[in-house]
């Protein structure tokens, strides 16, 4: 009987995003760019709540000139205050333009311990 070999799919480049998303090294560029602002709304946090531990993952939907058009955080943080706050920053971030005219869907987490 004649062995038969399994047939193998070559994987996707990763860096090459999708018409509704940004490859990983865009996103890290532009969380680098702004992640000071993240940094103090969950230092704030911390200060006022000391024990304060979880994470916040962010959600961003962003147009095809780079403009943050939407945000929406969840957190297992219990604090309302850290959440508005990087709502605030992250109105303001602004990602690279696309061709596409897509919106794009971006999440990222961050991690209090």
């Amino acid at each position: 009987m004649a062995k038969v070999e399994p047939k193998v799919e070559p994987a996707a480049a990763k860096s090459v995003p999708s018409k509704t998303s940004f490859d990983t090294a865009t996103v890290s560029a532009v969380l680098g760019q702004n992640r000071p602002p993240v940094d103090k709304c969950l230092a704030d946090g911390k200060k006022s709540n000391p024990n304060m531990k979880g994470s916040l993952q962010i959600h961003l939907a962003v147009d095809a000139t780079g403009k943050v058009k939407q945000v929406q955080v969840s957190s297992t943080l219990g604090s309302p205050l850290v959440s508005a706050c990087v709502v605030r920053s992250a109105n303001t971030w602004k990602f690279p333009a696309r061709e596409n005219g897509q919106i794009a869907m971006v999440s990222y987490p961050f991690t209090v311990k």
